[in-house]
């Protein structure tokens, strides 16, 4: 993992000098006993797992971290495999990384069932095959807009004051649920005011 070129250092037991000093191999159970907190937070009771945290040279941007991540779980070093080991890559990079997958796999699915499901809402309450689809035509219209200005405020930093940051992944999601939710009571409202 040292050897990779974008990792600036590991911390934990693989940190102690094995080489310098075999016999620190030979306490590893006299220091489960006399620090076992310490002992505990990088290494597992029956000793087969460890802890490693690594430390990437490019923190910024994030996307740097999540493509180190994604090369660690696709190409594990030969080393580990050799020897019988895995890796499993967690942290903030790894979780983003579960949860950007988790998150947008699923979002094919759940556009068309919020798109639906408005539909036939909005059917109901305005007894019309026309003003429905009028409302989702408006509302995704608003969601693009809400995108865009996300984009243009927080990525591209147009805003004197204001950081530039990647929005994060569940921002798209919950506001496009957001505007939708919202839209239905003031559609409904629409409705009884014209009956």
């Amino acid at each position: 993992l040292l050897q990779h070129p974008t990792v600036a250092g590991i911390q934990g037991l693989s940190g102690l000098p094995w080489d310098e000093n075999p016999a620190l191999a030979n306490q590893l159970n006299w220091l489960q006993w006399a620090v076992p907190d310490a002992m505990g937070m990088f290494l597992s009771q029956d000793q087969k797992l460890l802890l490693l945290q690594v430390i990437s040279r490019h923190l910024e941007p994030f996307a740097q971290v999540k493509n180190l991540v994604r090369e660690l779980r696709q190409n594990p070093p030969k080393s580990l495999t050799e020897h019988g080991l895995s890796l499993k890559v967690g942290g903030p990079g790894g979780l983003i990384s579960d949860f950007n997958k988790a998150a947008f796999t699923a979002i094919p699915r759940m556009i068309p069932v919020v798109l639906g499901l408005t539909y036939v809402v909005l059917f109901i309450a305005l007894r019309s095959w026309l003003l429905p689809a009028k409302a989702i035509l408006l509302n995704l219209g608003s969601v693009a807009l809400s995108y865009s200005a996300l984009v243009v405020v927080f990525q591209w930093g147009v805003i004197p004051g204001i950081s530039i940051s990647p929005v994060m992944a569940y921002v798209p999601i919950l506001l496009f649920c957001i505007i939708f939710g919202m839209s239905i009571p003031m559609y409904r409202t629409f409705a009884i005011r014209n009956n």
